[in-house]
C-alpha cells in the first residue's frame, strides 16, 4: 500500500514549486503580476496547475495521490430541446444541474425553453439539488435527486429538485429521498407525476406552491419525512392525488392552504403526525395572524383560511365569499385514511380569526365543499377525530365521529370505521 502524507496548503506563501517542502502541495492559480493581501505573486509559465513534492523516496508512479475539489453547477440557460441521458452528477458544491429559461418581460409574461428529457439521471450530494425552471414539454424518467445538503446549515432552502413555473411536464419513476431539507419545490401547471416516491427527506416530502393547475400523481410514494408529507399551497386545482400511500410522516400526511379542486382517490393516508400538536400560542390569537402549523395535526389537513398577501399579492377581505381559490371542491373517496397519535385528527380544518358569522362557506366546509364516500377510517386514540368547523375558539369547535361526522354534513354515508390490515 502507498504511503500517505498529509500536504499542507501553502496558498499564503506559495510562489512557485521550488518552494515546496516535501510531502507539501500548492496551486499556481495566478499569472505574473498578480497582488494578493498585499503579496505580489509573479506567476509561473503555467498556471492553474496543481504542484505536488513528493517525500523523500516515493515517485508518482507508487504514490496514491487524492485531491478533493469543488465542482460547479452545470448551467443550460436559455437552451431549448435539452437531452440529458444516463448521466451522474454528484458533490457539486451548488447545484448538480440548472435548467433556467429566461426572466419575466415587463408584462409578466414568462418565456420558457421547450422540449427536454432527463433520463436515467443520478444528481446527488450536491449542496442545492438541481434546478428546473421556466421549462415545458419535458420528461424527467428514472431520476435521482438525492442526498442534497448545504454546507453552511440553512438547510430550508435545500431540495432536491425545485422547479419553477414550468408546465406540460411528464415526471415518472423519480425518486426524491434523503435530501436535507423538502425533496421537492415545484410551481407550476399541467404535469403528471408517476410512480414516484419522496421518502426520508429531513423536511417536508415535497412542496408545491403558486397556482397550480392540473396536476396530478399517480401511484406515488410519500413516506418517513421529517415533517409534512406534502404541502399543497395556493392551488387552482385541479390536483389529484391517485392510488397514492402517504405514511409514517411526522407532521402532517397532506396539508392543503388555500388550495381548491382536490381529488384523493384510492389512496392509503396511514400514522401520519407522529408528534401530538402543542398547546395554542398565544401570540397565534392575535388577528392577521395566518401562519400557525402546530395545532392542527392529522392526516389530512385542510386550511380553510385565506391569504391576505403572499409574494406581494394582495387579497380585499370583503371579496372573500367570491374570491378563488380558497378549499373549494374536495373529494376524498374509497381511501383509508388511519392514524394514532394521541391529540390527532383524521381530517381538520386549520382554524382562522373571523367568526362564523363572516365565513360560513369555511367554518361549514364539510357540509359545503367536501364530498366523501367509500372511505375506511381507524383512530387508535381519538374516537372524535372529525373538525366539524373551523372555528378558533376550543369552546366553539365540533369534533366529532364517524355517526356524528356522516350526519352533520350528509357524506360518507358507506363509510365504515374499521381498523386497516397491514400493507404488503
Amino acid at each position: 500500500m502507498a504511503h500517505r502524507l498529509p500536504g499542507t496548503w501553502k496558498l499564503g506563501t506559495y510562489l512557485g514549486p521550488d518552494v515546496l517542502q516535501p510531502g507539501e502541495f500548492g496551486v499556481s492559480e495566478f499569472g505574473p503580476g498578480v497582488k494578493i493581501k498585499g503579496a505580489e505573486y509573479d506567476g509561473h509559465p503555467d498556471p492553474n496547475t496543481l504542484w505536488v513534492r513528493l517525500p523523500q523516496g516515493q515517485t508518482l508512479a507508487g504514490a496514491s495521490i487524492e485531491v478533493p475539489h469543488y465542482l460547479g453547477t452545470t448551467v443550460f440557460r436559455n437552451m431549448g430541446r435539452i437531452w440529458l441521458k444516463n448521466l451522474v452528477m454528484e458533490k457539486f458544491r451548488g447545484s448538480g444541474l440548472n435548467a433556467t429559461a429566461g426572466p419575466a418581460d415587463n408584462t409578466g409574461t414568462r418565456f420558457y425553453n421547450e422540449d427536454h428529457l432527463y433520463e436515467s439521471l443520478w444528481a446527488q450530494d450536491n449542496g442545492n439539488g438541481s434546478i428546473l425552471a421556466a421549462q415545458q414539454f419535458f420528461t424527467l424518467r428514472d431520476c435521482r435527486f438525492d442526498r442534497s445538503w448545504r454546507g453552511d446549515g440553512r438547510f430550508h432552502g435545500t431540495q432536491g429538485l425545485s422547479m419553477s413555473w414550468v408546465r406540460h411536464g411528464v415526471v415518472e419513476r423519480t425518486r426524491f429521498n434523503d435530501n436535507a431539507a423538502k425533496g421537492f419545490w415545484f410551481a407550476g401547471n399541467n404535469l403528471r407525476f408517476s410512480d414516484c416516491e419522496w421518502l426520508r427527506n429531513k423536511g417536508k416530502g415535497f412542496w408545491m406552491d403558486h397556482y397550480a393547475e392540473h396536476v396530478r400523481f399517480e401511484r406515488c410514494k410519500i413516506n418517513d419525512n421529517h415533517d409534512r408529507g406534502a404541502t399543497f399551497e395556493i392551488a387552482r386545482g385541479p390536483v389529484s392525488l391517485i392510488e397514492c400511500e402517504i405514511r409514517n410522516n411526522a407532521s402532517n400526511g397532506l396539508w392543503f392552504a388555500t388550495s381548491s379542486g382536490v381529488v384523493i382517490d384510492r389512496c392509503r393516508i396511514i400514522n401520519n403526525a407522529q408528534q401530538a400538536p402543542g398547546p395554542l400560542p398565544a401570540e397565534n390569537l392575535r388577528a392577521n395572524n395566518y401562519w400557525w402549523h402546530g395545532r392542527a395535526a392529522g392526516q389530512i389537513v385542510v386550511s380553510t383560511n385565506p391569504r391576505e398577501a403572499h409574494l406581494g399579492l394582495v387579497m380585499n377581505r370583503a371579496n372573500l365569499p367570491i374570491a378563488y381559490p380558497y378549499s373549494l371542491n374536495y373529494t376524498i373517496r374509497n381511501s383509508v385514511i388511519a392514524g394514532r397519535t394521541p391529540g390527532t385528527s383524521l381530517i381538520s380544518q386549520y382554524w382562522h380569526t373571523e367568526p362564523r358569522s363572516q365565513m360560513p362557506a369555511y367554518v361549514d366546509w364539510y357540509k359545503t365543499q367536501l364530498t366523501a364516500s367509500g372511505n375506511t377510517y381507524w383512530h387508535a386514540t381519538n374516537p372524535t377525530p372529525f373538525h366539524l368547523d373551523a372555528e378558533l375558539d376550543p369552546a366553539k369547535q365540533n369534533n366529532a365521529d364517524l355517526a356524528g361526522c356522516q350526519q352533520a354534513s350528509g357524506q360518507d354515508r358507506d363509510s365504515i370505521w374499521k381498523e386497516p390490515a397491514p400493507s404488503r
